[in-house]
């Protein structure tokens, strides 16, 4: 009996050193719970850090040292699937912890992500608060090609993007020829915006025109009169050319030249000038015409004129008029004075 009440005390420290061991085991478990819950509410983002805190192990292969970091040890690598990053020795309040700090790295994954697409839809919409430089293109180049379409021969339009891309959107664009301009050949094109906030870009545009001019067939010397022999086709950008060209064959005919014409080289109307009608003292037929009716006399020019110049004309009754020389399909010249 002694026996058996003598092992029962012997045996009760020992179970009393074990109550307290598990006692203090539980107390720590308990602790680092909390301690995992606190960090996972105010900074999820370190749950997941690589730091060697006492009782947190960082390395994948830390899952099998359970008995070395003691009971209440948590592995958080995430490396090894088939652990799930946590160690098989872990309490179970403690795996409760580290699967909630799991669950908060995931949740700020996401709002990592969201966080890296968030400026691309920022700036789209920062995007949409500007003008598109395009369509600023496009309205130049459609003003310019309105513009040019009287001009003769075929016209070819190019027109550069505009120098900034920062201009606030506008709902009416309004294109322009500043000041000096010219529909011709490299030249400048205005677009501006008059809401509420309002401002003006320039572009930089090209202007071709492709016609058919002439150029003389021969050296023509001055004082000489141009027919349809002296005359040969060319085809060309009219914007590399002088500004007085000729392009219509029936405007130059029947002139005289002003200046030596080297052959080859374009004819332009401004080396040119009509034939004179009539010289000095020439008696010609003075004619005004009404509705229905027509009074002619004859009369002496005072100077010589080409058709269609205004003239003088003394008649034999001594009057002095003036009029307008006209020249007829036969050659007739006379002088039309207005009524």
């Amino acid at each position: 009996m002694a026996g058996k009440f003598g092992g029962g005390l012997a045996s009760a420290p020992r179970a009393r050193s074990a109550l307290r061991q598990g006692v203090r085991t539980c107390v720590r478990s308990s602790l680092l719970a909390v301690i995992l819950s606190l960090t996972s509410l105010a900074l999820p983002g370190l749950a997941r850090a690589a730091s060697p805190a006492a009782g947190v192990a960082t390395d994948p292969a830390a899952q099998h040292l359970g008995s070395t970091l003691g009971p209440g040890a948590v592995v958080i690598p995430g490396n090894n699937a088939a652990a799930g990053g946590i160690a098989s020795n872990v309490s179970n309040a403690a795996r409760n912890v580290a699967a909630t700090v799991t669950t908060a790295n995931a949740n700020s994954n996401v709002g990592v992500a969201a966080a890296v697409q968030s400026p691309q839809a920022a700036g789209a919409a920062v995007q949409s608060q500007f003008q598109n430089t395009e369509v600023i293109r496009q309205t130049a180049e459609r003003f310019l090609r309105e513009q040019t379409t009287g001009l003769p021969g075929r016209v070819s339009l190019t027109v550069g993007d505009a120098v900034s891309d920062r201009m606030p959107a506008c709902a009416a664009l309004e294109p322009f020829l500043p000041p000096g301009a010219r529909l011709w050949g490299s030249t400048t094109v205005g677009v501006r915006c008059a809401g509420e906030r309002p401002w003006t870009l320039y572009l930089q545009a090209r202007v071709s025109i492709t016609a058919t001019y002439f150029v003389a067939a021969r050296q023509i010397n001055p004082g000489e009169a141009i027919g349809p022999n002296d005359l040969s086709p060319r085809q060309g950008d009219l914007t590399l050319l002088p500004r007085t060209v000729a392009t219509d064959a029936g405007q130059i005919i029947g002139t005289v030249a002003v200046n030596r014409i080297t052959s080859g080289l374009p004819i332009r109307s401004d080396l040119l000038r009509s034939a004179i009608a009539v010289q000095q003292g020439q008696t010609v037929r003075v004619v005004s015409r009404g509705s229905g009716f027509e009074v002619s006399t004859e009369g002496q020019v005072l100077s010589r004129a080409s058709a269609g110049d205004p003239v003088q004309v003394r008649t034999r009754a001594g009057q002095l008029v003036s009029g307008t020389v006209k020249t007829g399909k036969n050659g007739s010249v006379e002088v039309e004075v207005a009524l």
